[in-house]
C-alpha cells in the first residue's frame, strides 16, 4: 500500500494519533469532561444489562486476553515466525512491541494511580490494582496493531491489509468491551490503551526504518 512507501511519515502519523488519543483521554479523566463524563453511566448500563450468555463469552475473551496468555501467544508466535522466516528482525520487533506496551502500561498505572470501578460490580475474580490504562487491552492492541503493521508493510495487497486491520480492530473492541462489561475497567481506561498501542507501533515502525540489510535478505522477511 502507498502508506508504507513512506515509513517515516507513517511512524510520525501513528505517534501523533496515539498521543492525541492518550492526551484527550487523560484530560477527560482528570476533568470529568468529554468521554470521561460518561464513564460511570456506561459502566452502570453494562452492569445492569448482563446476561448469562454475554457474561460467559466475555469471561472467555478476557481470559484469553490476559497478560499471561498474550505473553505466551507472543512467545510462541515469535519462535515460530523466526523459524519459518529464518530471520530475527520482524519476530524481534513483534515481541519487543508487545513487551514495550506492557512496560509502559505498568509505569503509567502506578504513576496515575486511578482506582478501578467498585469491586461489588466485578465478576470474580476481583482485581484491585490500578486501572488506567488497561493491561488486557494494551496486550491485545499492541499484538494486533504491531502484527498488522509488520505483515502489511511487507506485502502489496490492499485487500489483505484491510482484512488484517478489521480483524485487529474487532479483537481490540471485544477485549475492551469484556473489561468494561465484567466491571474491571472504566471505558476511558480501554480507550487510553488503544492510543498507547498506536504509540508503541510508531516506535516499532521507526525502529523498522533502520533495519540491518541482513535482516531482510530472505525475500524481505
Amino acid at each position: 500500500m502507498k502508506i508504507f512507501r513512506h515509513p517515516a511519515t507513517l511512524a510520525v502519523t501513528l505517534f501523533l494519533i496515539g498521543i492525541a488519543i492518550m492526551l484527550t483521554t487523560f484530560i477527560a479523566v482528570k476533568t470529568g469532561t468529554g468521554i470521561g463524563a460518561y464513564d460511570t453511566a456506561i459502566h452502570d448500563w453494562m452492569v445492569q444489562h448482563r446476561s448469562y450468555v454475554a457474561t460467559t463469552l466475555f469471561v472467555i475473551i478476557t481470559t484469553v486476553a490476559s497478560p499471561i496468555w498474550i505473553c505466551g501467544i507472543t512467545f510462541v508466535g515469535t519462535l515460530l515466525w523466526a523459524w519459518r522466516s529464518r530471520s530475527l528482525w520482524r519476530p524481534a520487533l513483534f515481541a519487543g512491541g508487545v513487551a514495550t506496551g506492557f512496560v509502559i502500561t505498568a509505569l503509567l498505572k502506578h504513576s496515575i494511580a486511578r482506582l478501578r470501578p467498585p469491586t461489588i460490580d466485578m465478576i470474580a475474580p476481583i482485581e484491585t490494582d490500578f486501572s488506567f490504562p488497561s493491561g488486557h487491552v494494551i496486550g491485545v492492541a499492541t499484538l494486533a496493531i504491531v502484527l498488522t503493521y509488520l505483515l502489511a508493510s511487507r506485502q502489496r495487497s490492499t485487500k489483505a491489509t484491510i482484512i488484517l486491520s478489521i480483524a485487529a480492530f474487532i479483537a481490540i473492541i471485544l477485549t475492551a468491551l469484556s473489561r468494561i462489561y465484567l466491571g474491571y475497567h472504566w471505558p476511558t481506561d480501554t480507550i487510553a490503551s488503544f492510543g498507547l498501542a498506536f504509540i508503541v507501533c510508531s516506535i516499532v515502525a521507526a525502529v523498522d526504518i533502520v533495519k540491518p540489510t541482513k535482516a531482510v535478505s530472505n525475500t524481505g522477511r
